[in-house]
């Protein structure tokens, strides 16, 4: 059961992220209007909490590559790491790794940053923008969109997302928060076991 939240967490975790990191709003005479860009190749550390919890956040990293670790952790139950490398996921429970088959067939030839982009292009008219309000990055623009509320940086790149969401460790109704920093991190590798 354990690895069936984590693996929902941790598909959640990319798919907010994938959704929301590639934003950025322009002006075109008077009116904002939201625009794709691609930064599926800046690295970044993420961190997702959810309202309702006492958890540890969850942790996500993304390097140049485009590969991933995630990082979850739930009292009394251990750590566990999801790398996504080489277009490949691996789970690490508490310490020894194998390639998640689960995840796999789940992602199975999905280019997830790409599928996100996509609806991210296809749903930029239904964006509605809210105006600018203070965020980690300093000053950003926020945008409404799906029920998900998004805080672009200066240089036009995901800051914070909020949504309502599902906690995958209650099944309660929550409030989800990802705040992102870009940042170099180094590549990603999966552990040797």
């Amino acid at each position: 059961m354990r690895k069936n939240m984590t693996a929902v967490a941790a598909l959640a975790a990319v798919a907010v992220l994938a959704f929301g990191v590639a934003g950025c709003g322009s002006d075109d005479g008077g009116e904002k209007k939201f625009k794709v860009a691609d930064v599926s190749k800046e690295s970044f550390v993420s961190t997702t909490k959810y309202a309702d919890s006492g958890l540890p956040p969850s942790v996500q990293e993304q390097d140049k590559k485009g590969n991933l670790k995630i990082t979850t952790e739930v009292p009394n139950q251990g750590k566990t790491e999801i790398y996504y490398v080489d277009k490949k996921f691996y789970r690490c429970d508490n310490g020894p790794c194998t390639e998640d088959a689960t995840l796999n067939e789940a992602a199975a030839d999905t280019d997830m940053v790409k599928q996100f982009q996509d609806q991210l292009q296809q749903a930029k008219d239904a964006a509605k923008y809210l105006g600018e309000e203070s965020c980690s990055a300093g000053t950003c623009e926020t945008w409404e969109m799906g029920g998900q509320k998004y805080f672009l940086d200066k240089d036009h790149r995901l800051s914070r997302v909020t949504a309502s969401a599902t906690n995958p460790y209650t099944n309660e109704p929550t409030e989800m928060t990802t705040e992102v920093e870009y940042k170099d991190v180094p590549e990603i590798k999966v552990p040797q076991t």
